[in-house]
C-alpha cells in the first residue's frame, strides 16, 4: 500500500508532464502559425541581446537569414536605411525605455532594393510587473506606400495644374486689357515665370517686316538669342512644336546651339489664322521624363492662349489705328486731332507757353477733281500729306480734317517761328510733282490760316474756328499764302 506522501508526489509529477506535454503542443501550434504568416513575428529580451523566435517571414522580407539574427539580434537594424536609422531605435527605446512602438522605415536588402517596413511592438511582463520579453509585428507596405506616394503625386500633380490653369487664365485676361506690345512683353514675363514653364525659356514676336524675331521677354537665366531668324528654328519652319532632346544637341534648331549638352529645348509657335505670330522657346536642364511630358503640354497651352491673346491685340491695335488714322493719307484722323489738341493745351498751361494751330486747304480742289478724276485727287492728297508729314517736327501732329482740309499742330510756336514754316511749306507745295496713271498733273497750291491757343481761345473749337477764318481770309487774299488770326500782322 502507498504511503499518502508518495502518492502525493507523483500526482504532482503526473501533473508538471502533462502541463508540460501541453506546453510543447501549445508551442507548437504557435510556432505552426508563425511560421506561415507574411508578416515577421519576433520574440526578444529587452536589451535586444538575445532573440527567442523570429519567424521565417525575416528571410523574405530582409532577404537575411534567421540564423544571423538569432547570432547578432541587433543586426536586423544594420539594414535599416541610414536616414531611418537613428528614429526607428530611438521609437522603440527612447531614452533607453522600451514602450509600445508603431514606426514605419526603410530597409535596404542585400540586393540594394528597398523596402517599406511598418513594425509594432509591446513589451510582456512577469507577475512582478517587471519587462522581461518585447514582442512584435513588422510587416511589408512597399505596395501601399507607392500606392499612397502615387495617390499624393497625382494629388499635387491636379492642383499645381489647377494653379497653373489660374494662372494662365489670369495672364489671358490681361494680355487682354493690354494697350501696347511692352505692357503685353512684361505681364508674359511675369507670369511664365510663375508657371515655371521649363528651367528657362523667352517670348519671341515677329516683326513687321517678318524677316526675324525680337526676343520680347525671358524668365530663368538662359543664354537665348537677341533674335531668331524663321529658317533657323524647325518650329516655325515646319508650323508645330519641335522638342530637340538634349541626348542629340545636333538636331537642335540653330538658335538654341549655345545652350548646354545636357539641355533640351521646346520650341511652339504661336499661330493665328494669319500663321504665327511668335515664338515660345522653352528650355530644361535635366528634365525627368514625366516633368517633361507635362511642362511641354503647358508649353502648348501656354503657346496658344498667348496667340490668340496676340491675335486679339494686333486686331485691337489695327482697328485703334484705323480709329486714329485717315486710312487715305496715313495721317491721323479729326477724332485724334481733337484728343491731342486738349493734351497740348493743358501741357502749354502748365508750361506757360503757347500752341499754333494751323489750317490748310488745297486751292481749287473741286475743279482740279472735275478735270482729273477722283483717283487722280486722292494721288494728289496722299501726296500733300507726305509733304506735310516731312515738313513736321517730331512733336508737331498733321492731320486730315476732312475731304482737302488738313491740320497742323505746332506746340510751343511764336509768330516767329511760325512764319518760316509756313513759307517752306507753301514752296514745297508748289513744288510737289503729282503723277497719276504716268502723267504728271498740274501744279497744286494750298492757303494757310493759323491761330494760336490761348491767344485765339481756350477750347479746342475755338482755336480751330479761328484758324478756319484766317484761311478763309487767305482764299480771298488771291490763294497760295498763309494768314495769321487776328492780332498778327
Amino acid at each position: 500500500m502507498t504511503r499518502p506522501g508518495k502518492l502525493a508526489a507523483l500526482m504532482r509529477a503526473l501533473s508538471w508532464r502533462r502541463v508540460a506535454a501541453e506546453l510543447r503542443e501549445t508551442e507548437s501550434r504557435f510556432q505552426q502559425v508563425t511560421d506561415h504568416i507574411r508578416e515577421v513575428f519576433f520574440l526578444v529580451d529587452p536589451g535586444i541581446t538575445r532573440m527567442f523566435y523570429v519567424s521565417p517571414g525575416y528571410e523574405e522580407l530582409w532577404g537575411r537569414s534567421c540564423e544571423s539574427l538569432y547570432a547578432n539580434p541587433r543586426s536586423f537594424g544594420d539594414a535599416i536605411h541610414v536616414e531611418d536609422r537613428e528614429r526607428a531605435f530611438q521609437t522603440f527605446a527612447p531614452q533607453g525605455t522600451v514602450i509600445p512602438f508603431d514606426v514605419e522605415y526603410r530597409i535596404v536588402r542585400p540586393d540594394s532594393t528597398v523596402r517599406w517596413v511598418r513594425a509594432r511592438g509591446f513589451p510582456i511582463r512577469d507577475a512582478s510587473g517587471q519587462i522581461y520579453r518585447f514582442a512584435g509585428f513588422a510587416e511589408d507596405i512597399t505596395e501601399r506606400k507607392d500606392a499612397m506616394d502615387l495617390v499624393t503625386h497625382q494629388a499635387q500633380a491636379l492642383e499645381r495644374g489647377n494653379r497653373r490653369l489660374a494662372l494662365l487664365g489670369e495672364m489671358t485676361g490681361l494680355l487682354q486689357t493690354a494697350v501696347r506690345i511692352e505692357e503685353a512683353a512684361a505681364i508674359v514675363e511675369g507670369y511664365v515665370a510663375q508657371l515655371r514653364v521649363g528651367d528657362s525659356g523667352g517670348f519671341y514676336l515677329f516683326k513687321e517686316s517678318r524677316n526675324y524675331l525680337d526676343l520680347l521677354a525671358r524668365w530663368g537665366e538662359p543664354k537665348l538669342a537677341d533674335s531668331v531668324v524663321p529658317g533657323e528654328c524647325w518650329a516655325l519652319r515646319r508650323g508645330q512644336a519641335y522638342r530637340a532632346p538634349g541626348a542629340q544637341p545636333t538636331l537642335r534648331c540653330k538658335h538654341a546651339r549655345q545652350l548646354e549638352e545636357a539641355a533640351t529645348h521646346l520650341c511652339v509657335p504661336m499661330m493665328a489664322e494669319s500663321g504665327a505670330l511668335g515664338l515660345l522657346h522653352v528650355v530644361f536642364a535635366n528634365p525627368s521624363p514625366a516633368a517633361l511630358e507635362e511642362d511641354a503640354l503647358l508649353a502648348q497651352r501656354t503657346a496658344e492662349q498667348l496667340g490668340l491673346a496676340l491675335a486679339n491685340f494686333k486686331l485691337r491695335e489695327t482697328l485703334r489705328i484705323e480709329a486714329m488714322q485717315d486710312a487715305l493719307t496715313g495721317l491721323y484722323n479729326r477724332r485724334f486731332l481733337e484728343i491731342t489738341l486738349k493734351r497740348e493745351f493743358a501741357r502749354a498751361v502748365r508750361e506757360n507757353n503757347s500752341v499754333a494751330v494751323a489750317m490748310v486747304d488745297v486751292d481749287h480742289f473741286k475743279r482740279f477733281n472735275d478735270a482729273h478724276g477722283h483717283d487722280a485727287g486722292d494721288v494728289a492728297l496722299r501726296q500733300l500729306g507726305k509733304v506735310l508729314q516731312e515738313n513736321c517736327r517730331a512733336s508737331d501732329l498733321a492731320c486730315r480734317f476732312g475731304g482737302e482740309e488738313f491740320t497742323v499742330v505746332i506746340p510751343g510756336a511764336t509768330r516767329e517761328a511760325v512764319k518760316p514754316w509756313t513759307e517752306r511749306l507753301l514752296a514745297k507745295v508748289r513744288d510737289m510733282k503729282v503723277i497719276a496713271d504716268g502723267v504728271l498733273l498740274p501744279q497744286l497750291t494750298v492757303s494757310i490760316g493759323l491761330a494760336f491757343f490761348p491767344e485765339h481761345g481756350e477750347e479746342t473749337a475755338e482755336v480751330i474756328q479761328t484758324a478756319d477764318q484766317a484761311l478763309y481770309a487767305a482764299k480771298r487774299a488771291g490763294r497760295d499764302r498763309c494768314v495769321f488770326s487776328p492780332g498778327h500782322s
